[in-house]
């Protein structure tokens, strides 16, 4: 089977640096069964002149269920009422790789002896076929996602288009032409080396409570790369006095610093605030993940009510989480921008830590109520 699309490129930007929540927004991506997989067949068929058999899709299929994923907008049904947008992939183990560039793999038939397994480690990906439509063309972002997964990771991704256009959208996504030698047909392969998981991983994303001065330090070094760096705030204002009297969270995109957070509590509310992500990290989802982790701290403290101020530019980033915008302008100013204020109320939690907590609980670190304390450990 070859490689084709017949739709516009989503992004502009390489395969690794796609802004998945944005253009992958009211998509899906799940297996097939055997009989969606002939519908699939059947309607590419239609277009693209010469593909693989169904028996053989089938086969690799049953080999690796993870060969054939199916695009859908607003799915709700397991059965594909309008089937139309899929990737194939051949999923090479190192053997494989190395039969697919000496031309030994045999596209239209490949050997199973050349197809790694669900569990086992992929060599490189073999875009087998790749047939979206102008409404589906966001999907991309989610292939992406699952070619993130361990298994996949640093696996550079390999394709052969049949058409200007496929080739066009391929090095629109970063592909360039495979410069080796080997057969006639592994020099018209475009190629795409993945970026290292540590410089721009899109999954591999953590939020941890401040509990140590080295990473109150890289806190304050993510804000001064944003807040003053980048937006001119004033030292005196972007460091206001608060910041002894507040919990914070940071955020790393593998075991780089990349992004913060500031929650400051009152009686009857929690503040969060300097929400904050190094440039280069602001396509991964680290700054969504910073809200839910200070939501998720605040409501386990016992907290219902959140308030924060965030700039016009990202209210809805905010109302994304639940908050709701006090007013359609701003109300408050300062630093030289305009901010509007908004509240976010969350049902109790049961198990939120209160003075009849358990008093080992109380004592445990913030944020670590659910992990034994140092104080637990000491033995008498």
């Amino acid at each position: 089977m070859q490689n084709s699309d017949y739709a516009k490129s989503p992004s502009s930007r390489y395969l690794d640096n796609l802004p998945v929540e944005k253009i992958s927004r009211g998509l899906s991506l799940i297996s097939p069964t055997p009989s969606d997989i002939q519908q699939l067949l059947d309607v590419a068929g239609q277009v693209i002149p010469t593909l693989a058999s169904y028996e053989e899709v089938l086969r690799v299929y049953n080999h690796n269920p993870d060969s054939i994923m199916c695009i859908v907008r607003n799915y709700k049904n397991r059965n594909l009422d309008k089937p139309g947008a899929f990737v194939a992939q051949l999923p090479l183990n190192s053997d494989g790789k190395d039969a697919l560039l000496g031309g030994q793999l045999d596209l239209a038939s490949p050997q199973a002896c050349y197809l790694a397994r669900q569990h086992e480690k992929v060599a490189a990906i073999y875009v087998w076929l790749l047939f979206l439509d102008s409404s589906t063309a966001g999907g991309i972002g989610l292939i992406v996602q699952r070619m993130n997964m361990p298994n996949y990771q640093n696996a550079p991704i390999f394709c052969k288009p049949i058409d200007p256009q496929g080739e066009t959208f391929f090095r629109s996504l970063g592909f360039r032409e495979y410069g080796h030698s080997g057969s006639g047909d592994t020099q018209n392969f475009l190629v795409y080396e993945r970026l290292e998981p540590q410089s721009h991983d899109l999954f591999n994303t953590r939020v941890e409570v401040v509990h140590s001065i080295a990473a109150y330090q890289e806190v304050m070094a993510i804000r001064a790369a944003t807040y003053i760096a980048e937006q001119d705030c004033p030292y005196s204002e972007e460091y206001d006095g608060n910041d002894f009297a507040a919990s914070h969270l940071i955020g790393y995109c593998g075991d780089e610093p990349a992004g913060c957070i500031r929650v400051r509590f009152f009686a009857n509310f929690a503040k969060v605030e300097r929400l904050a992500v190094i440039k280069r990290f602001r396509r991964t989802r680290l700054a969504h993940d910073l809200i839910k982790a200070a939501k998720q701290m605040a409501r386990k403290k016992g907290y219902t009510h959140l308030y924060g101020q965030a700039e016009q530019s990202i209210v809805k980033l905010w109302t994304r989480h639940g908050f709701v915008p006090r007013t359609q302008t701003p109300t408050v100013s300062f630093s030289g921008r305009n901010y509007i204020e908004g509240d976010l109320y969350m049902p109790p939690l049961n198990s939120a830590i209160s003075a009849h907590s358990r008093p080992e609980v109380i004592n445990r670190p913030e944020g670590s109520w659910d992990q034994p304390g140092v104080l637990e450990r000491v033995t008498g």
